[in-house]
């Protein structure tokens, strides 16, 4: 039997933009891990634009400021979803005081005595969580990502 030569001719495109694929520069991801409500191991990917995506939906959160308080709104393939996200932060007087019944350091409430201004506010930071709710339901995380795609996995 004899060799034969086959020739081709092939021709590369590219089908979208090369960072974009990789998720460098501005397309750079953050994977965030964390168990679902039947305790399977879930990883989302938030880019920079606060979107990711869960499943076949396109999630993404527009966080706001208003007068001191933080909050998200919550667009499901565009739409704008009914969830209620907000930022829960501890009271000052949480941290005041030694609890007459607590651990030394402790205050009443469960949290460390704050020395000064600036530890307080590094104390209400580290305390604080997001909730993400929707009726009835309702999810809590340090992560507001976490806490929306725990929600939406559990309702939708």
């Amino acid at each position: 039997m004899k060799a034969q030569r086959v020739f081709e001719n092939i021709g590369f495109e590219r089908g979208q933009i090369p960072q974009k694929t990789l998720k460098i520069g501005k397309y750079r991801t953050t994977p965030r891990t964390f168990k679902d409500y039947e305790g399977e191991k879930q990883t989302i990917e938030v880019d920079q634009e606060n979107t990711f995506d869960l499943y076949d939906m396109k999630v993404k959160l527009v966080f706001k400021k208003k007068e001191g308080e933080e909050f998200a709104n919550v667009y499901i393939n565009g739409k704008k979803n009914d969830f209620t996200v907000f930022k829960m932060v501890p009271f000052d007087y949480e941290f005041k005081r030694q609890g007459e019944h607590s651990d030394p350091g402790f205050t009443s409430y469960g949290f460390p005595v704050a020395k000064d201004e600036k530890h307080l506010e590094e104390l209400k930071e580290k305390y604080s969580h997001w909730i993400a709710m929707s009726g009835d339901y309702s999810r809590e995380n340090r992560d507001p990502f976490i806490a929306v795609a725990e929600l939406i996995l559990f309702t939708y």
